[in-house]
């Protein structure tokens, strides 16, 4: 009879533990796709809004007529120059380019 109950014991067990592990990867999952959608607006923004207006203005008076390139304005963002504090690794491609589409559009 305790070998019956032992089973029964490690059978709910591993029950409990597989919904846990279900409903961990269903909140991993909405996390993962939540969080780079947060700026899937594509028009950079909210990203400009909240990282770049404190040095360029709300207004992007402190961009000087900003005409770059995509390739520029990424190398900014990497370090490779000496225009801008060094943002590597912080934005993704997406967002760069989102940025990049923002500043570039009727200034």
């Amino acid at each position: 009879m305790s070998d019956d109950y032992s089973l029964a014991i490690s059978f709910n067990m591993s029950l409990a533990m597989t919904r846990i592990l279900s409903i961990s990867m269903v909140a991993l999952t909405l996390l993962i796709t939540w969080v780079p959608g947060a700026y899937a607006n594509g028009d950079g923004k909210e990203l400009y809004d909240e990282y770049c207006q404190g040095c360029h203005g709300a207004d992007k008076t402190g961009l000087n007529g900003y005409e770059g390139s995509l390739a520029t304005f990424t190398d900014r963002l990497e370090g490779l120059t000496e225009n801008m504090p060094d943002f590597a690794g912080f934005f993704d491609e997406d967002e760069i380019a989102a940025l990049h589409a923002y500043l570039v559009k009727s200034q």
